[in-house]
């Protein structure tokens, strides 16, 4: 495969070359325009792959997204985990706590469905 943006800038410093010179004679038109002709199919490969590339970013992109929203699963779900844990620990110390653990309960299902809604 060739390198389109290597063979775009050999081409572009060939035509600044002929442009610098100042003679502007049939000869050097002949010479620019196959210039020209040659750079065409460097241009549109340039093109493919720059369409290639911009696909393959929103691609990533897309994945950078969904890796952040199972991040942010993760997270709630640890952040549950250990709030259940810190409930047992709670209970095992404190018998006296086993009335609050309805109200707890409660939270921790609203915890979940608040993170359903967001």
């Amino acid at each position: 495969m060739r390198k389109p943006l290597r063979d775009m800038k050999t081409i572009r410093n060939r035509i600044d070359q002929l442009l610098d010179t100042g003679d502007y004679t049939t000869g050097d038109q002949g010479t620019i325009d196959a210039a020209l002709d040659a750079a065409q199919p460097v241009l549109d490969e340039a093109r493919a792959e720059h369409r290639r590339l911009r696909d393959y970013l929103a691609s990533a992109n897309a994945e950078i997204r969904r890796l952040r929203r199972v991040d942010a699963e993760r997270n709630h779900l640890a952040r549950q985990v250990q709030r259940a844990r810190d409930l047992a620990v709670r209970l095992r110390r404190e018998p006296a706590a086993l009335a609050t653990v309805h109200a707890d309960r409660i939270d921790l299902a609203l915890d979940g469905t608040e993170a359903d809604r967001g």
